[in-house]
């Protein structure tokens, strides 16, 4: 009985905790949100990747923003970005939703 206990135990402690870190590199796509929030103006800076994927030559990313003025109050903000491959390979935000 102890072991089917355990068992179970274990089974939910590893089921738990959501999707997790992103597992992919975020480092292009963040370059890519910097570049449009200061082509639009947006006084923001990522905070953390909540989910990306990348399909071929399009890529979507579920992202927290802060303000870029670490005096300013940190609230986070939620936003969905689109991404496209450039020819050079590198990758453009094309667009942002609020989430």
């Amino acid at each position: 009985m102890k072991k089917l206990v355990l068992l179970v135990l274990l089974g939910l402690l590893a089921g738990c905790g959501g999707k997790g870190k992103v597992q992919a590199d975020t480092g292009p796509f963040a370059t890519a949100i910097a570049a449009y929030l200061r082509e639009k103006s947006m006084d923001l800076k990522v905070n953390e990747f909540k989910s990306l994927e990348v399909k071929d030559e399009a890529a979507t990313a579920l992202v927290t923003l802060t303000a870029a003025d670490e005096s300013i109050a940190q609230i986070k903000v939620r936003w969905v970005f689109v991404f496209r491959k450039q020819p050079n390979g590198s990758w453009k935000a094309t667009s942002h939703q609020v989430k």
